[in-house]
């Protein structure tokens, strides 16, 4: 059971890296040299969604969404 839960953490921490690296490209925050209001806010948008009882669900299926446009395959 431990490992489960230690696995689904690891998942979660990943979808959360990849969706984050995905807006934040989106709004070309990632060569931002000084923090930007906009980056606060998708900082907080983000702990908000992942610490909300349906956060995984949300981010889950944003991560999934965003792939496929990534990919072309929508």
């Amino acid at each position: 059971m431990a490992e489960l839960v230690a696995q689904s953490a690891e998942a979660m921490r990943v979808a959360v890296e990849s969706v984050v690296g995905l807006r934040w490209r989106e709004l070309g925050l990632v060569a931002a040299s000084f923090p930007s209001p906009q980056t606060f806010s998708l900082t907080a948008q983000t702990f908000s969604l992942v610490t909300s009882s349906k956060g995984f669900a949300v981010v889950a299926r944003w991560a999934l969404i965003s792939l496929f446009q990534f990919f072309g395959l929508n």
